[in-house]
């Protein structure tokens, strides 16, 4: 019975191979831009049809070898989804490293996707993990997975969400980063993550420049995205980024333009600095949280 459950799992379940580098196949669109993951705290709770499913693929993890194609399926069950995670206990996140480093699951290839979820979920708990999510974030050149040309930017964002572990990185990050693209600004999460008092001043600076650049009402779309991706970059440094609380605070009196279907582009509060000042702390960033700006619910980021 065990077994035709988990063949039913396996089926049901779309693979997903890690990453590979970007040849000109036509088959990859864009590059990633999941440069929020470094401020996603928080999860849903699971179904008890998840909880179920979560179980067996727990079960599948520490029973099957890693080549083995439901192997691949059951660690798909603990990625994004439908891109919000599902709450795992703690015990579970302990049983899912556990299956995974015995498995070999961080030695081979390169992390795509999933297994950057993965990653995500965990934190920076083994070396193994955070050398696997640096390996793809640090690549020399583009990663394809799926629909996407360029994973990097995800990787260094998931490697960010690691705080102080991201530190062996801060000096090939600071190389990196800049204003300009998603790239950029996902290495300057790691170079700020790293807790550098020098790294986090160089992100600030790039930031307060990159504000300075944009003098009209509404900042553009692509712009604000970057923007606050830099803001982002500050809020990975946690309570280290308290002395540029007024540089966001300047960033959060702008408007933003935000695609809104069906009325168009629409201006609007960038509410996903909220996330970074909430990361930050302190008193100013409590105050900032408190005006109208910070109304709940916020954005993950402009689009």
């Amino acid at each position: 019975m065990l077994l035709a459950a988990l063949l039913a799992f396996a089926s049901a379940q779309p693979l997903s191979p890690g990453g590979a580098p970007t040849q000109e196949n036509g088959l990859a669109a864009e590059p990633s831009r999941a440069t929020a993951v470094a401020m996603v705290e928080t999860c849903r709770a699971p179904t008890e049809a998840e909880r179920d499913r979560a179980e067996l693929a727990l079960r599948v993890l520490q029973s099957f070898p890693r080549q083995d194609e439901i192997f691949e399926a059951a660690l798909g069950r603990f990625g994004y989804g439908d891109g919000e995670a599902v709450c795992l206990t703690e015990e579970s996140k302990q049983r899912l490293a556990a299956a995974t480093l015995a498995a070999g699951a961080w030695d081979y290839g390169l992390a795509g996707s999933v297994r950057l979820a993965v990653a995500h979920q965990l934190g920076g708990r083994d070396a193994k993990i955070i050398e696997d999510v640096a390996r793809v974030a640090f690549y020399d050149g583009p990663i394809a997975d799926g629909f996407s040309s360029d994973i990097r930017p995800e990787a260094r964002s998931v490697l960010a969400s690691f705080g102080g572990a991201a530190a062996p990185w801060r000096d090939r990050a600071m190389e990196l980063m800049n204003a300009r693209d998603s790239l950029g600004t996902s290495a300057a999460q790691v170079a700020a993550a790293s807790g550098d008092p020098g790294a986090i001043a160089a992100v600030a600076r790039l930031l307060r420049e990159a504000l300075r650049r944009e003098p009209g009402k509404a900042i553009p779309r692509e712009r604000a995205r970057q923007l606050v991706e830099l803001a982002y970059a500050l809020g990975a440094a946690r309570g280290a980024a308290r002395l540029y609380v007024a540089l966001l605070t300047e960033l959060l009196a702008r408007d933003v333009e935000s695609f809104a279907p069906p009325f168009g582009v629409i201006e609007r509060p960038p509410s996903e600095l909220c996330r970074a000042l909430r990361r930050i702390g302190g008193e100013e960033a409590e105050r900032a949280l408190r005006s109208p700006r910070c109304k709940p619910p916020w954005f993950l980021l402009p689009s």
